[in-house]
């Protein structure tokens, strides 16, 4: 098994623990981006969603308001 991917599989582990755990997305969403902050050293990340006819960003982690 490669270094990288020993790395990766304990984060994916705990975003699936954290999916079967959590039922409202927006928290989940801010909880996958706080693992990935922690686990992997993330400095900047969004999930947008698509509600309707726009996007709109439902978490986000290292950015502003702009």
């Amino acid at each position: 098994m490669s270094t990288k991917l020993a790395l990766e599989i304990p984060v994916l582990q705990e975003i699936t623990a954290a999916i079967v755990r959590e039922r409202n997305i927006r928290r989940l969403l801010e909880q996958i981006l706080a693992i990935l902050e922690r686990r992997m050293g993330m400095l900047r990340g969004t999930f947008t969603l698509l509600e309707g006819d726009e996007l709109s960003i439902a978490a986000s982690h290292g950015l502003d308001a702009e």
